[in-house]
Parts: structure tokens; C-alpha cells; sequence
């Protein structure tokens, strides 16, 4: 069934059977659906139903989309299915051509529709309820059981069980009075606990509270009759009662340079402990449904693959109980835990469908695809080394996913690849000679790129591509070799800054990379670097993406001396971050060159960094005209670790002496200028008009700050020129020594007796 648009539809009394990894009992794509009392079978890694993902088992597809609870999982028993006769097998009589037989199996789906539903048009006996299918109150319809009997719906085709969940079944022929009784079995059926006792048969469901009782990934639960222990049934398959969380081990053929393992890994071992491994992540996950907490630890190794490892939806955590958890070798020197694609076509090489689901410490080379995070919902890769790949990672469709400190590097057609969907973060990574682009984000909303390194030296690739808007950039360092661009065509930050509002904390500087070509991407530091198998070493340079990051991102996991503020790349808040310093720093960045300011650049982003300064400091930003000795307010009460505003120059600001700096509102010791004066001069050095003004002849000019300015007079200018006279008026003066730049009047008192004066203004400066 397949259900999208706007439609709607009911489901009741339906068998419904998949069959193959592409089918699905119910794909629900849009719509509204109300799906009760049915069969739904999935076989041969088929799909019950989809409803944010795909579910291949009853409970999930439940739990997912709230339909079916009334439904069941079973082999329905058709009488002969491949050659299309859909009558459901029977032990007490089932239609044919030639009259009525009976079968040595009954069918499940005989007498478990909808109670609501007619069912008179059923030959006798009939059990008083509709079959499931296609001939369910019709005469062809398969006849009842006429003894007692029970039948449970509840993980009848697996699954897992953790906390309170509803225990359903149905009933038939039992006699008045007759109870039931709930048992629950931790090893397949050897031993039962009893559940509850007392209980109505038609009833059909219990709330069962499992915390008190044994987890167990061989559980069975069985609904019984009281007085008669003949009267019973167990679920088909055996599902997991997951009250607490499970460790898993992977580990290749040998126990070199292991951190978890104590011995190789078995494709016969149950996983299970670290003395029992198996061989491969993907079948661990095809034989245990791993849960939420649950951690799969895969030792140090070269695991090479020629088919992909999928972690289908029902392989993740949950917004209760939080990640599952995929964690790699912390074995670094060794190699870690690598997984390299060795077959054919290009899936991915781990594609992540699941959500809740953490991947940490892992390697991935020579893949199409590294790894792929599939229309999921808070997954997070932490610590990915993804080299020599075609693309690194892709994101789709996927909400808060999150790439934290990884190593993404020489991968030919991209980095991280991000597409639809909203709030991806990628943070504090290492993005080193990547061709294509570093990060790429297309139909996606407020993500977030930040604390990263991104290294170009291919010519035609750019760090940044697909849309530079719904997306926060700050707090990278680029380094941008062989033409490479930020974005599109943008090589200059300042350029970049203002045309699309990101990365005014950012840089284009050398990071300093410890040893890059080999894939060592700890920042050098002269305070103290990590050196894989070694131990720590001292530098005689400090990368300037130490203690850089965003003031607001955490960095406790760094080692002391931190600088209270998380590094920029990938080792940044980990217990291999490059030290810092615990001084304290207030830093101009921007105009600390010769520059000069116009109407064509008069957008000027005001910088600065601040690191171990109180969190509470405000700052003014101020300007000064003359070279430092007066200071006027272009913006106050700014949070010292905003380290950033935009000024509007103007002609107001006109001066051949300009600096800005920052000063403490509340503590003037924390304070910096920029190191070089800089030029603003908006129009030029110019009178541009002469009119009259209370009756008087009035020039304007346009000038500059703490300039000296006199203003002469002629009326035979080729031969000689005087200074004009001073007045008591406002406008009055002919020599002035401005206090700001733009425009000046000077209106010549003697104008009223002169008919006719060139005038000019001279600069003293020259």
C-alpha cells in the first residue's frame, strides 16, 4: 500500500506481505492513514511500513506512526501462495474448488479482524469475528477453531521491549470465568517469571512495567490460560527486553596495538564482551537490534569492505534515552580503526539511517562516499579521520546532525556535503587539500560552521560552496593556496565579510599544522603540542589558531594551560588540544596597516580578539581624528568577547590621522589601538560652493580632522593673496583648526563692501 499526497485512507482486515529489501507492507509518504487489524509480514529485508524511516519490525512501525496497534506480524498460511490461492489455511476447514478440507496449520489471521466488523456471511464456525484477507465475511471464508485458544500480537516478529509497554493478544472460546496469566522468559522459553495473574482474557492488553525484570536479547513472553497450562501461546521469534545498556565488540584477525579486545575477532563470536568479538560491524548490527546507550566498540584494525554497513532506523538511539554509540581505536599512532572500501559501485561506505546515533573515532578512505547520514534526526560524528575518499561526508534531509573534530583530508570531490534539511553544525575540524569544496550547503537552514580549518591548495576549489545564506560562518581559519577562493569568487576576507555577514572572527593566515602531508593536524605551540605515540612537545612558533575558537564553545576537555577558550581546528576541546597561554590578551586586528578609507570601502569591520579577560567586560569603540589625543564613541557597552563591530564611515570621519581603539567601560587597563594611523576622506579637498548667507558671500569646503584650514582671499589672484578676516559669527573664522572632518562655512564679514573676491583655502600641512 502506498500512501501520499493529500489522500486518505483506512486499512482493516488486510494481509499485507513484502517481500525483498526494496518492498514495503506500507509506505506512507504523505496523507492520513487509519491502519488497524491487519497482518503484516516483511520477509527477506522487507519493510513493515515507513513513517520517519523505514521499520522492519511490527513494534517499531508502532511505535513510529502510531497505526496498528491491533495489527499482527505472522505468516498468514495462504493455501497455496505461489499459485494464488489466498485461503487461509485451517484446521477445522478451508474452501476449495472441489469442497472443504482441512489443513494440519491454522491460520493466525482466522478470527483476529476488527471485533466492529461483520462476519454473518462466514460459514459456522465462525468465532463470532472476521477473518483477516481477501475473503473475510464472505462463505469462502476459512472456518474457526471451536476449542480454546490464545494468541499474542506483542513482539511477535521480534523487536525490543524496554520500559512500560502494552502487552496485547487475542482470545477465542474460552470458557465464562476462565483468566489468564502473563509470563515473561529470559532464555528462550527454559525458565518463566510470572508478569501478572487475574486476568480477563478479552481484555486482550496489559500494561506491563519491565524495569524489574531481566534484560535479556533471548526473551519470550507467553499469554496462559489458568486452568487449562495447554491453553498458551509465545511469539514467533524471540525479541529483546533492552532495560539497560549493552556493550559490543569488533576486532579484525589479530590483537595488534587493541585497546578493547583481548582476542581476535570471530564471525561465530556472539560480540558480546571483548574476549568474544566479531569480525564485522555489519553483522553485528544484522544480528542485535543496538538500542539507545548501547555502545559497539571496534578495536584497532584495516577493516576492508566490498559490500557497505548500513545502520538501518532501528539501530539508533532515542530522544529518552539519548546515542547509540559506534566508537573506533583511540589507538592513533597504530592506525585506529579503519574502514576502507574495496568493492564495487559507490555506496557509502557506512550509511547512517538511524537516528540518535554517534560514530566517534573512526577512519574511512577510498570510498565514494565516506559516510552518509540519511533523513536522520540528532546524529553526531565526532573525531572522523575521512581521507583519500571521493566525498568525505554527506548530510541529507538529516535534522541537527552534528561533525565535531574531525580530520577531513585529500578527498577529490569534497569535504562535507550538506543538502536539505536544517541545523547541521560543523565544528572544530581540519579540512586539508580537499578538492571540490571543503564545505558545500544547498537547501539547508541554520546551519552552522564554525572553529574550523579549512586549507585550499587546488586551484578551482573553494573552502565554501552551494548557498552562503541560512548558514552561521565564524571562527575559521583559511589558508587559501594555488587561486583558491573563500566562496565563490572571494579571495579577500574583508570582501567576503561584509558582502554575506560571516567569519568576522575568522582569519586567512598559515595555521601551523604539525605535519599535514601525513595527516597530523595539532597546531603547533610553543606552550606545549601532542604528538601521536610520543607524548608532548614544545614549538618555537604558536599556530594563531590557538585559544581562537568561539568564546561561547566549550573547551573543558582541554588540557591546561587552555586560555579558557576552545582551540580552532580539529583537536580543539579534546585532551590533545595545543596548550595556550593563561595571559591575558586584548588584540586589535583590523586597520592595523596603512589603509585608506573612501566612499568606496566606507563599510569597515572594527576587530578585535580577547582571551582570559573577565566575561563581563564591555567595551567602547572608539575613534580618534587626531592621531589618539581626543577619542569619540562609535559604539558602547560591547560584550568584549563580541570582538566585533561595523562602522559606517562618513565624511564626518575624514581625517589623514585616523585610529580606532577599544577601552574598558568599567576597567580602563583593558585597552588596544590599532598599530597604524589610517586615511578616511570621503569627496576631496575642494571648495564646492560659494552662496550668500545673511547677506553675507559664504564658501564651503570639504576637509579633514585636526587639519588647519585658512581661508584667502583675492581679486587679482594671479598677483597676490590675503588672508581673510576673522568675524565674531559662528562661520566667522578664516584660520580654523578643525575637531572633525566633512564639511566647513567660513562666511567673509567683508563681503558686504566688496564686489567681487576669488577665494581660496589653504591646508597648512603644505
Amino acid at each position: 500500500i502506498r500512501l501520499a499526497g493529500s489522500s486518505a485512507a483506512t486499512l482493516r482486515n488486510n494481509i499485507l506481505v513484502a517481500d525483498g529489501s526494496d518492498s514495503v507492507c506500507i509506505l506512507w509518504a504523505g496523507g492520513s492513514l487509519d491502519s488497524d487489524y491487519n497482518d503484516l509480514v516483511a520477509r527477506n529485508g522487507a519493510w513493515i511500513g515507513t513513517c520517519n524511516g523505514y521499520w522492519e519490525r511490527l513494534l517499531y512501525w508502532q511505535r513510529e506512526s502510531g497505526q496498528d496497534i491491533h495489527s499482527l506480524a505472522a505468516e498468514p498460511h495462504f493455501a497455496d501462495e505461489a499459485g494464488g490461492d489466498f485461503h487461509l489455511k485451517s484446521l477445522t476447514g478451508r474452501w476449495t474448488e472441489s469442497g472443504w478440507t482441512n489443513d494440519t496449520v491454522h491460520s493466525p489471521c482466522i478470527d483476529t479482524g476488527d471485533p466492529s466488523a461483520s462476519y454473518t456471511n462466514e460459514t459456522s464456525p465462525n468465532g463470532l469475528r472476521i477473518n483477516l484477507g481477501a475473503y473475510g465475511d464472505t462463505p469462502e471464508a476459512s472456518r474457526s477453531r471451536t476449542n480454546a485458544w490464545l494468541l499474542v500480537l506483542t513482539g511477535n516478529d521480534g523487536g525490543v521491549l524496554k520500559g512500560t509497554n502494552e502487552l496485547r493478544w487475542v482470545a477465542g472460546n474460552l470458557g465464562a470465568g476462565d483468566l489468564v496469566r502473563l509470563d515473561y522468559s529470559p532464555d528462550n522459553g527454559t525458565t518463566w517469571n510470572n508478569i501478572t495473574t487475574g486476568l480477563n482474557p478479552l481484555d486482550g492488553e496489559y500494561t506491563w512495567d519491565s524495569s524489574s525484570f531481566a534484560s535479556s536479547l533471548q526473551a519470550l513472553w507467553r499469554v496462559m490460560s489458568q486452568t487449562n497450562s495447554l491453553i498458551v501461546d509465545v511469539p514467533d521469534s524471540t525479541f529483546a527486553l533492552r532495560n539497560v545498556p549493552l556493550q559490543f565488540f569488533i576486532n579484525d584477525t589479530n590483537t595488534a596495538d587493541d585497546v578493547y579486545c583481548t582476542a581476535a575477532g570471530d564471525a561465530a563470536n556472539s560480540g558480546l564482551s571483548n574476549s568474544a568479538p566479531k569480525l564485522s560491524l555489519a553483522d553485528l548490527l544484522d544480528t542485535y537490534d543496538v538500542e539507545a546507550q548501547d555502545v559497539i566498540y571496534v578495536d584497532t584494525g584495516i577493516y576492508r569492505l566490498s559490500t557497505n554497513i548500513t545502520v538501518i532506523w532501528s539501530r539508533g538511539g532515542d530522544s529518552d534515552y539519548g546515542q547509540m554509540v559506534i566508537r573506533g581505536s583511540t589507538n592513533y599512532a597504530a592506525g585506529g580503526s579503519i574502514f576502507e572500501w574495496n568493492g564495487g559501485g559507490s555506496p557509502p561506505v557506512i550509511d547512517v539511517k538511524a537516528s540518535y546515533v554517534t560514530l566517534r573515532d573512526i577512519a574511512i578512505r577510498k570510498g565514494a562516499t565516506a559516510l552518509r547520514l540519511d533523513s536522520n534526526r540528532y546524529c553526531r560524528v565526532e573525531r572522523l579521520n575521512a581521507y583519500s575518499n571521493s566525498v568525505a561526508v554527506v548530510v541529507t534531509n538529516c535534522s541537527h546532525a552534528g561533525i565535531f573534530n574531525c580530520r577531513i583530508w585529500k578527498n577529490s570531490a569534497g569535504g562535507v556535503d550538506l543538502y536539505g534539511g536544517s541545523t547541521a553544525v560543523v565544528e572544530n575540524c581540519t579540512f586539508y587539500g580537499n578538492a571540490g569544496f571543503a564545505l558545500r550547503s544547498r537547501s539547508a537552514q541554520n546551519n552552522v560552521f564554525q572553529n574550523n580549518i579549512v586549507v585550499v591548495n587546488t586551484t578551482g576549489t573553494t573552502a565554501l560552496a552551494g548557498s552562503a545564506y541560512d548558514i552561521f560562518v565564524d571562527y575559521n581559519i583559511y589558508q587559501l593556496l594555488s587561486n583558491a577562493t573563500i566562496f565563490s569568487s572571494y579571495q579577500d576576507l574583508q570582501d567576503w565579510q561584509l558582502a554575506y555577514n560571516h567569519d568576522f572572527r575568522s582569519a586567512i593566515t598559515n595555521p601551523l599544522l604539525a605535519d599535514p602531508e601525513a595527516g597530523d593536524f595539532h597546531l603547533l605551540s610553543s606552550a606545549g603540542r601532542f604528538v601521536d605515540g610520543v607524548g608532548w612537545t614544545n614549538d618555537s612558533q604558536t599556530s594563531w589558531g590557538v585559544d581562537k575558537g568561539n568564546p561561547y564553545s566549550d573547551y573543558s576537555l582541554e588540557p591546561e594551560t587552555n586560555g579558557n577558550r576552545v582551540n580552532i581546528g580539529a583537536w580543539g576541546n579534546t585532551e590533545y588540544a595545543s596548550k595556550g597561554s593563561t595571559n591575558q590578551t586584548v588584540q586589535t586586528r583590523t586597520l592595523n596597516e596603512a589603509t585608506v578609507i573612501e566612499e568606496t570601502n566606507n563599510r569597515q569591520p572594527l576587530i578585535w580578539t580577547v582571551i582570559n579577560v573577565p566575561t563581563d567586560l564591555t567595551f567602547r569603540v572608539q575613534f580618534s581624528g587626531d592621531g589618539g589625543a581626543s577619542w569619540v564613541d562609535l559604539a558602547t557597552g560591547v560584550n568584549a568577547y563580541a570582538e566585533y563591530v561595523i562602522w559606517d564611515a562618513s565624511s564626518y570621519y575624514n581625517t589623514y590621522k585616523g585610529r580606532w581603539r577599544i577601552v574598558g567601560e568599567t576597567d580602563t587597563n583593558y585597552w588596544d589601538v590599532n598599530d597604524s594611523p589610517f586615511e578616511v576622506f570621503f569627496g576631496e579637498f575642494a571648495i564646492s560652493d560659494i552662496y550668500t548667507m545673511d547677506d553675507l558671500r559664504t564658501i564651503k569646503w570639504r576637509g579633514a580632522w585636526d587639519e588647519v584650514y585658512q581661508v584667502q582671499y583675492s581679486s587679482d589672484p594671479l598677483n597676490w593673496w590675503s588672508n581673510a578676516v576673522n568675524g565674531t559669527g559662528v562661520y566667522q573664522k578664516a584660520n580654523i583648526l578643525t575637531t572633525n572632518g566633512g564639511d566647513f562655512i567660513y562666511q567673509d564679514v567683508e563681503s558686504g563692501t566688496s564686489t567681487f573676491r576669488w577665494y581660496r583655502v589653504i591646508w597648512e600641512q603644505y
